[in-house]
């Protein structure tokens, strides 16, 4: 998806678009039947690099937050669960506060940074989707 051939300058990403199909299935109480069958579906998806250095930034300055409440010893009760899963945390009479972080929670935190997807049950062009999706959403 990252290539050359699925870059679009004008929107300033890269693109992919595969048909998926699922199983639909309706009640019709009026009618006293059920309709099934397979309904066919288009997954856009997107990667913007710009929005993944975006994330990878906010990402760094919250671990820079972390980092600061565990040293100063002013823990959120709200941040535990994140300082357990980013970092090994010792604490010693003497050393104080020792941080390791955990490089592979790190890294999977990051690997989908700029990515997003839309689906549509009609619109095959993923810039048309992506057009209506940009006009409908505030801001």
């Amino acid at each position: 998806m990252r290539t050359r051939a699925n870059y679009h300058s004008n929107y300033e990403l890269n693109y992919h678009t595969a048909m998926v199909s699922w199983d639909y299935h309706q009640d019709r109480p009026y009618k006293g039947d059920t309709i099934e069958g397979h309904r066919r579906m288009y997954l856009h998806l997107y990667f913007n690099e710009a929005k993944a250095v975006d994330d990878k930034i906010s990402f760094n300055k919250m671990l820079d937050a972390f980092e600061e409440e565990l040293f100063s010893g002013k823990r959120n009760p709200e941040h535990e669960k994140q300082y357990a899963r980013y970092y090994d945390i010792n604490t010693t009479p003497v050393r104080g506060v020792q941080l390791t972080p955990k490089q592979e929670a790190i890294d999977a935190a990051e690997k989908n940074y700029g990515y997003f997807a839309l689906m549509s049950n009609s619109i095959k062009d993923p810039f048309e989707a992506l057009d209506i999706y940009r006009s409908k959403r505030p801001g």
